[in-house]
């Protein structure tokens, strides 16, 4: 999910200054008509999560990551605060996530405080206390929250607005190959956007535990899947074959919810798991029995599970609804130009210096679009899969055809020398 604002903090303006910035407002829930089963998306999105999604959509598509939301922890459409911080440098520098994460500390511990102050004593001082005091009573009347979490606990969350832009760009042109990944095996291609918000499309993404890639696979777990991990390569940045991975991770969830929870409410879980893991979801499932994602969602809180696991399943949503209509909310995508790339399983090693030689790209620039290789290997081992871009690839399959004819007839020669 996209990291908190604890996690790549700036400075905002002094502690008391009034915000610029509005708190987000989320539209109206509808009750649509349910449609019949035969139309029905594998993701439903029940009436109770349905703000939950909306709060994720506006952080994709209307905050920056200079604005920040103080929110309800476990509401977080529920919005009590936000202020908009100065701008880190990119990449961000130590001192400058310390300072942002001082600042956002203090607006947290000045609104706590005065969200404690009318707890305690419900004698609002102002407008916007009142204001604050009603979001208050709304948390508390939240269906199914469980009684042992405090009406006052809150979250920093970043908007993400300029990462996704970048990131939809880096995601177009793999993005046809990933559906038909997932289409061929059966999967809903819209498991394709998970990369979107888990790493920004990012393919050298690594989490701050140690997960890797635009799908963020810990180690344990691509292994499990056969994607190779060794001094040559990592294939957890590799586009393609990380979603191969994927997509038979996400073929194992659905089989395993379909047989715990059944065939309608599996997907939702499935989608939860590639967030949590299995085991972890399974001990939910095993405490509390759902019977449907809201109850996750909504009630579901412990040690392990607390902030991101919760929003995993609406934030999915969400991305799969802005994803549809990116080109209404990100109007800048409609004149990017979208590079043609094409991929292509080498059945033989193949050096780097080759590849530039006969593309005319430069080796930094192949790097860059092969980042599964690892940054002192020069050779491409057998197996790898090379992406380039299409008007450079005609060249390097000439080659490689040439090269395997070579091949085949010496080893038509050495079959006719006698022994």
């Amino acid at each position: 999910m996209p990291p908190t604002q604890e996690s790549i903090a700036q400075a905002p303006r002094t502690i008391g200054e009034k915000s610029t910035l509005q708190p987000v407002q989320l539209p109206p829930v509808s009750l649509a008509a349910v449609p019949p089963a035969a139309e029905r998306s594998p993701f439903p999105v029940p009436v109770t999560i349905r703000p939950r999604v909306d709060f994720w959509k506006s952080v994709f598509t209307e905050m920056g990551r200079n604005q920040i939301a103080l929110v309800a922890k476990d509401y977080p459409h529920i919005v009590f605060r936000t202020f908009e911080a100065p701008a880190l440098s990119d990449p961000p520098t130590n001192a400058q996530r310390d300072v942002r994460r001082q600042a956002v500390e203090a607006q947290r511990g000045d609104l706590q405080g005065t969200l404690l102050r009318l707890e305690k004593t419900r004698q609002p001082l102002s407008d916007s206390e009142r204001e604050l005091l009603a979001k208050l009573d709304e948390v508390r009347a939240m269906p199914g929250r469980p009684a042992d979490r405090p009406v006052t606990a809150l979250a920093a969350q970043n908007g993400i607005r300029e990462l996704l832009v970048q990131g939809l760009q880096r995601f177009e042109p793999y993005a046809d190959r990933m559906r038909g990944i997932f289409r061929d095996r059966g999967l809903p291609e819209e498991l394709t956007v998970i990369p979107l918000f888990e790493s920004y499309f990012n393919l050298s993404a690594v989490s701050s535990k140690a997960a890797v890639g635009p799908w963020q696979f810990l180690q344990q777990l691509a292994g499990g899947f056969r994607l190779r991990m060794d001094s040559q390569v990592d294939e957890r940045r590799d586009p393609i074959r990380s979603t191969e991975a994927a997509a038979a991770a996400f073929v194992s969830a659905r089989d395993a919810w379909q047989k715990i929870i059944g065939p309608e409410l599996a997907w939702p879980f499935a989608v939860v798991e590639h967030n949590v893991g299995r085991p972890l979801l399974l001990s939910a499932q095993r405490a509390r029995k759902f019977t449907g994602i809201e109850e996750f969602v909504n009630s579901f809180r412990s040690k392990k599970i607390d902030y991101a696991a919760p929003n995993y399943y609406p934030e999915f949503v969400a991305m799969v609804e802005v994803y549809r209509d990116r080109h209404a909310h990100f109007p800048e995508l409609a004149n990017a130009p979208v590079a043609e790339l094409s991929h292509r399983k080498l059945d033989r090693s193949l050096e780097l210096r080759t590849v530039s030689q006969l593309t005319g790209l430069s080796t930094d620039a192949i790097r860059e679009l092969n980042p599964a290789l690892r940054a002192k290997v020069s050779v491409f081992p057998k197996g790898a899969v090379l992406h380039l871009p299409t008007d450079s690839i005609d060249e390097v399959d000439r080659w490689l055809s040439a090269e395997a004819e070579r091949a085949a007839l010496l080893a038509r020669k050495r079959e006719r020398v006698p022994r």
